[in-house]
């Protein structure tokens, strides 16, 4: 921690549905849940992974490729500073020729407070962007916030880094498909899946020992063509 001095903060979870391809539509689409969870009184907002890419296995997702300092964080800047609060999601950053998926979080004053690439592709995910090999906490007023995307917080590096970096918070986005009918899965197996989702926040959070925020995108799944 930055201080020893325990704080309480309200967190809010925005689950929330994105179309794949139109990126300020999503983000005027999460403008108004945003400030919605600011009247509430939350202080830091989290969004899910691709918020604002939507979420597609298909090459058309380079066409949703962003700049470092793009429309997304633009928009992330700019709310922070409207409504005084931490905001972060992720979104997909195109670097030369290269992609990535990156989370970014802004604080109350409007400045970017860190960011962290997701370093392990899952699946198919790897066609499309590359992982980003780095710290994934952030310093911040709060706080060492760590962060975890989505698959790579099934695998065993990313407690043991959290652990190691001494994190006072984890933010796990997710862009989670669930599996439906249409694939090879039974209904036990779809209610176990999703089980194992929603357990993923409390297993961390009782081996590491911080608060865990946690939170899947939601809607019809989309086709990738």
């Amino acid at each position: 921690m930055i201080s020893n001095k325990a704080r309480t903060i309200r967190v809010a979870a925005i689950q929330m549905e994105s179309n794949n391809g139109p990126i300020a539509a999503n983000l005027e689409h999460a403008t108004p849940l945003v400030n919605h969870a600011a009247q509430k009184g939350a202080k830091l907002i989290l969004l899910p992974e691709f918020m604002p890419t939507g979420y597609i296995f298909s090459k058309a997702i380079w066409a949703n490729g962003e700049p470092k300092e793009g429309l997304t964080v633009k928009w992330l800047r700019e709310n922070s500073k409207r409504l005084g609060v931490w905001l972060g999601t992720s979104f997909l950053e195109a670097e030369g020729e290269d992609f990535f998926n990156t989370f970014v979080l802004t604080n109350p004053d409007g400045n970017e407070a860190g960011r962290v690439r997701k370093q392990t592709p899952a699946a198919l995910e790897a066609y499309f962007f590359k992982g980003g090999i780095g710290p994934h906490s952030i310093e911040t007023e709060l706080g060492k916030v760590g962060v975890g995307i989505c698959y790579e917080n099934q695998l065993s590096y990313i407690p043991q880094m959290m652990q190691k970096q001494s994190v006072d918070m984890i933010l796990m986005p997710h862009s989670a498909p669930t599996p439906m009918q249409r694939f090879p899965f039974g209904r036990k197996q779809i209610e176990y899946y999703n089980n194992q989702l929603k357990e993923l926040s409390h297993r961390y959070a009782r081996l590491v020992g911080v608060p865990v925020v946690m939170l899947n995108k939601c809607g019809t799944c989309q086709s990738p063509v």
